[in-house]
């Protein structure tokens, strides 16, 4: 009966690392749009790519253009097209315009971070926590592409 606990328990673990990442994830976005609280961040890693492309003229043309749009819905739209526009140039920004990259990696970090974690204090195999990314893979997953 203690191991039918124990593996409730690991699924439990599991499936809140999955939802807790998700919904992590689903907030930065948020907060990393213009805007909002983070998205300063966001500007200067496109304004880095849009460098590196060689575009930053453009860029900033068009981001000011862009910045001076009146309702806050369109101007939130036309600059995440013009993030996007970039980032067909430098693939690297995508790591950053993606919610479902930002929820991947948050689900990497969280999973090896609770793996060691219950993995040390249960002294269970170290293929469980294989195990439990994979369970909160997939319960990420769900909850970011189903808005």
């Amino acid at each position: 009966m203690k191991d039918f606990f124990d593996i409730l328990n690991f699924l439990l673990i599991s499936i809140s690392v999955g939802f807790v990442s998700a919904h992590a994830a689903k907030a930065l976005d948020f907060a990393l749009d213009f805007g909002h609280i983070f998205d300063e961040i966001r500007l200067r890693k496109a304004r880095k790519a849009a460098d590196k492309a060689g575009k930053l003229e453009y860029f900033e043309k068009e981001f000011e253009k862009r910045k001076a749009i009146s309702t806050f819905a369109e101007r939130l739209n036309e600059i995440d097209s013009l993030y996007w526009s970039v980032a067909n140039d430098s693939p690297s920004l995508t790591l950053w315009l993606c919610r479902v990259c930002l929820s991947h990696r948050i689900t990497a970090l969280l999973s090896i971070l609770t793996s060691f974690f219950y993995l040390t204090a249960n002294d269970i195999h170290f293929a469980a926590g294989f195990v439990l990314y994979i369970i909160a893979f997939s319960v990420n997953q769900y909850f970011i592409t189903n808005d």
